[in-house]
């Protein structure tokens, strides 16, 4: 059962407009699966993109969501074509990318930042995805890491 307070856990959810408003989506009828399909995903998107790194799963976004990992999994298929956990992936390896190319930090401090609980998950996803390792990646000319940053998601 899907939680109606799925919006609010993103940051979506009262009406900004009175303190006391419930949140949006218990005052909208729920006209069928797909709408729900597509607000769920939508709202897994925009609290990916806020809050990336400290998303640990899909079952800890699923969990902070408050719905079921397999209808969070295919809701977002559903509106995305892309794996869920792809895209926590990517989000994480984009922010990773640019804290490579604008800091001085130290990788496992990258790793961190960018929400990484392992560093050896963080260099293997960054050589498969970006197709070298990130201390080669950081050694790049400026230009060309700027040029790479073109991951998917």
């Amino acid at each position: 059962m899907m939680s109606p307070y799925m919006f609010e856990h993103a940051g979506l959810g009262k009406d900004r407009s009175s303190p006391d408003a419930e949140p949006i989506c218990l005052q909208l009828p729920i006209a069928n699966r797909e709408v729900v399909n597509i607000s769920l995903a939508r709202a897994a998107n925009v609290y990916m993109q806020t809050h990336y790194n400290q998303i640990s799963s899909v079952y800890h976004l699923a969990s902070t969501l408050e719905v079921e990992v397999p209808e969070l999994v295919a809701a977002y298929r559903q509106v995305y074509s892309r794996d869920i956990g792809t895209a926590l992936k990517l989000k994480k390896l984009k922010a990773a990318q640019r804290l490579l190319a604008q800091t001085s930090l130290e990788l496992k401090e990258i790793a961190r930042e960018a929400g990484w609980y392992e560093y050896y998950d963080f260099l293997a996803a960054f050589r498969h995805y970006v197709g070298m390792p990130p201390a080669a990646f950081r050694e790049l000319p400026y230009s060309e890491q700027i040029s790479a940053l073109t991951l998917p998601g």
